[in-house]
Parts: structure tokens; C-alpha cells; sequence
């Protein structure tokens, strides 16, 4: 059996109940092509609840406490070989494009890959000149001159240039990315592939296209609601029920807009005649709180507003469209992506060897919170005048998702039972026995509430700025 090209693209912060609600108003017609010749995973779960965390499972197949990438640790450097590597092995070409910081070569997230770029490049290849920057004397002289003197010398300036003069100029988002895909895709003819894109939309902040923006009616102007989640949290930034329709009405002009960018790279794939050929997973990493359970962001949490997330999969000489309601995780991808290449699965612990191609369901799904992002310290820099009990903030959590029940589990010992279809009514006095049963399942899953120990790593100045601008620090 020849091996399958695979893509990977992931929706970041796409949450499942605001895309199928979409889809299912045939507003999101790109994602529509692929779910019509592919299968659409209606209960699909992320492992943690935002970008870091989640991306690593993606690479390795494990959980957080298993790969061990968390806002405690964040560098990304597991114990298991990552999803790249192996293919890579095996003959694969890797390539990716990023559109988040955090899943940059800087964090370790290069690790397997030919390529990986991020969405502010202009070529390829090329080195991260804002590294520089976090030097001084003789060890960043000694940095320029490895630059100056490199091959790549050439693609590092002009990539620099082009980030600093150009990009912004122009459609910096999507488009750009997908551009610089279909590209790849149309004059790289040689196969097998792995090829990986992190849209990062439709991240905060919600900034979406004018003619995206522009097929809503807003109360009030946009640009007069808050965008800043952590005033909202720590309780400085006050917020009504209209304001958060209308940061919905941007999330779905944002998720619109990344449709069309979906739509333009189903065109290329059919049109290039990869589509018989080439798996195609889209999912989102996380989800996205939007005034749910008074939070904003993607912190701080495990409700399913952040692990519900939309999965659709077409796979190699598929035609016609399936449903599928059992509860997988992401993390699933690793293990069915190694099964189209033709790759045993390692056998190491934690990693999941549930093949999605299998059509089986499991029991429970589990969340992973191992430590909060933005922790305490760097919450008081952000926001002055905290509400007297932000603390509550600081802690880590844990989750089990049945089909009937989910309970999360917190560091200071509040625990949260609700009926699966309902996590606004809180039911644990009510069924202590329900409780018990899903304490100890997690405990047999090793989903612990204990934290790690946190090791700081340096930042470079310009990751530290974009981080900044998407509000994780």
C-alpha cells in the first residue's frame, strides 16, 4: 500500500460549538468541501486547553503529564518520538507553516521537520534573527558573525525585512499562509509528504477582514468593546450580554474568513489531483471562552467550551461523507496519521494507539489543565486593581467526559459534576456515587491534580512581543 500524504492544518482556538453551528448553517463553506468527501468527528476533544500544551499532543499522541509541555515547561522536548521524526523516517518531505509563536523552532517545535516557517517569512529557509536580541558582548557578536556568515544569511535578512517593512502592508493572516501553501504544493510534486499549518485564527484579538466584518450587524461599534481577557477576568473590565454578542459576531467573522482560506486550499488539492492520495485532518487545537462561565480566552478552565473542538478527516480514496458521534481526542491523530504511513506505533507509555480509521468509540475523554498561563506573577504585571480573589486562578485542573457526565476537578479541591449536555447546572451533591466512579477513573488514566515543578526558559524579545500581543503574557 503506497503511503498517504498527509496535511495537518489546525483552526487555532476553533471550538466546536460556534463551527458546527456554522456548518450546520452552511456558513462555512470550505470546510463544507472536505466534510463532504470526508468524515466529520461530532465529539472530538483537545487534551489541554490551549496552544502549547495541545500541540504537543498533537505531535506525540500523549497527554500533557505524559510529554510533559505545559506553561510550567515550555519547551517542547518529549521523551517519544513526534510525529515529524517519524515521518520524516520514513521518506517523508515535512514541511509546516506557524502562525503562533509558541509552536515555533524557538520552543523545540522544529523538531522533525524540513521546514517549519512561520507565517511572517517570506522564504523557507532562514534563521530567527530576533534571537540576537536576548545577547550582549562578545556572545552576541559571535551570533551576528554565525548569521552573517551562514548560508541561510540571504533568507534570515530578507525574512526579517519582510516581517518588520512588508508583511503588515498586506493580508498578514490566512491568506498569506495559504498562499505560500498552495505554492508548495503545486511546484513539490514529490511524495510522500507531511505538510502542517496552524491558522491562527480566530485568535484573540477577533480582527477580522472588512468584507468578513461586514456581513454583520453590530449594535455598537466593535472597536468599543474590550478585547483585553485578562481585565475581564480579574474583574477591572466590566461586560454586558451584548458585549459578548458582538465578540461573537467577530469569532465568526474570523472563522469565515479562515473558511475561505479552507476553501481555496480544497480547490489547489483537487485541482493538483492530491486528493486521492493525501490524508487531510483540519481540527481545532482548543476552544474559546466568549463570556461562558464569566471567563474570556482559553485559560483557567476545562469546560467543553475549550476541549470541544471540531474534528473533520478525509482520508486517501475517500468519496462520500460519514458522521461520526463517538468521543475521540486529538491526540488520536498521531496514531492514525503513523497507520497511513505505514508506521508501528511506538511503544512507549502514554502514547495513544486509537486509529480513527477504526470507527471506535472511547469510554471517556480527559482534560489536562497542569498549570495556569498567565500565572499569578505575571497576571499582577498585566492588570492593576485584581479582584480580591483572582488566586482562585492559580491552580491546576483536571477532567473526565463520558457521553452522560463530565466532572472537573480543581488543585484546591472544588469539585464540579454536570450532565454532558449541561455545564452551567452543578449536580456533584446530588450523585456522590457518579462522582466517585469518575474520581477514579482518572486516577487509573494517571490524570493527576498535582503540579510541576516550573523551569523558566529564556524568550527572545520579539517572541515575547507577539506572545504579548496575543495576551498570553
Amino acid at each position: 500500500m503506497k503511503n498517504s500524504n498527509i496535511i495537518l492544518i489546525v483552526l487555532d482556538t476553533a471550538r466546536a460549538k460556534t463551527v458546527w453551528s456554522m456548518m450546520d448553517r452552511d456558513e462555512l463553506p470550505g470546510l463544507e468541501k472536505f466534510a463532504t468527501i470526508g468524515t466529520t468527528y461530532r465529539q472530538a476533544f483537545t487534551t489541554s486547553p490551549w496552544t502549547l500544551p495541545s500541540h504537543a499532543s498533537l505531535f506525540t499522541g500523549q497527554r500533557s503529564s505524559d510529554h510533559g509541555t505545559h506553561a510550567g515547561t515550555k519547551r517542547f522536548d518529549p521523551s517519544v518520538p513526534s510525529l515529524p521524526e517519524l515521518l520524516s523516517e520514513k521518506g517523508y518531505r515535512t514541511v509546516g507553516i506557524s502562525g503562533n509563536s509558541w509552536i515555533s523552532g524557538e520552543f523545540g517545535f522544529d523538531r522533525g521537520f524540513d521546514n517549519l516557517s512561520m507565517k511572517w517569512d517570506y522564504f523557507w529557509q532562514g534563521r530567527d534573527l530576533s534571537t540576537i536580541s536576548n545577547t550582549s558582548g562578545i556572545e552576541r557578536l559571535q551570533k551576528i558573525l554565525n548569521i552573517v556568515f551562514d548560508h541561510q544569511a540571504p533568507h534570515s535578512i530578507g525574512n526579517a525585512l519582510y516581517a518588520k517593512i512588508l508583511s503588515n502592508k498586506y493580508d498578514d493572516g490566512a491568506k498569506l499562509t495559504t498562499d505560500r501553501t498552495i505554492k508548495w504544493i503545486r511546484s513539490n510534486n514529490e511524495e510522500p509528504f507531511f505538510y502542517f499549518i496552524n491558522y491562527l485564527e480566530p485568535h484573540l484579538p477577533y480582527k477580522p477582514p472588512k468584507e468578513f466584518k461586514n456581513n454583520y450587524d453590530f449594535e455598537k461599534e466593535p472597536e468599543q468593546v474590550n478585547q483585553n481577557p485578562w481585565e475581564y477576568i480579574a474583574g477591572k473590565e466590566t461586560m454586558t450580554e451584548l458585549d459578548f454578542e458582538i465578540l461573537t459576531q467577530l469569532y465568526q467573522a474570523e472563522l469565515s474568513y479562515l473558511d475561505s482560506q479552507i476553501d481555496r486550499l480544497y480547490d489547489c488539492l483537487n485541482h493538483s489531483n492530491l486528493l486521492d492520495s493525501t490524508a487531510v485532518f483540519i481540527v481545532g487545537d482548543h476552544g474559546e471562552h466568549i463570556g461562558d462561565h464569566e471567563l474570556m480566552d482559553h485559560q483557567y478552565s476545562l469546560h467543553d467550551s475549550l476541549l470541544h473542538v471540531p474534528l473533520i478527516a478525509h482520508y486517501p480514496g475517500q468519496n462520500t461523507s460519514k458522521e461520526n458521534n463517538n468521543l475521540v481526542e486529538i491526540r488520536d491523530i498521531y496514531s492514525t496519521s503513523l497507520s497511513l504511513a505505514n508506521i508501528n506505533i511506538p511503544s512507549y507509555d502514554g502514547i495513544s494507539d486509537f486509529d480513527l480509521l477504526d470507527n471506535s468509540s472511547r469510554d471517556a475523554v480527559f482534560g489536562e489543565y497542569r498549570y495556569p498561563q498567565p500565572d499569578m506573577n505575571s497576571l499582577e504585571q498585566s492588570v492593576s486593581d485584581l479582584r480580591d480573589n483572582y488566586r482562585e486562578l492559580d491552580q491546576t485542573l483536571r477532567s473526565i467526559r463520558t457521553d452522560n457526565w463530565k466532572l472537573i476537578e480543581t488543585e484546591q479541591g472544588e469539585t464540579l459534576l454536570y450532565k454532558s449536555t449541561d455545564e452551567f447546572t452543578e449536580l456533584s451533591s446530588n450523585y456522590p456515587e457518579i462522582v466517585s466512579k469518575l474520581r477514579d477513573e482518572m486516577e487509573q488514566e494517571g490524570i493527576l491534580l498535582n503540579r510541576d515543578e516550573k523551569k523558566d526558559i529564556e524568550i527572545s524579545n520579539k517572541n515575547k512581543e507577539r506572545l504579548e500581543d496575543l495576551g498570553y503574557i
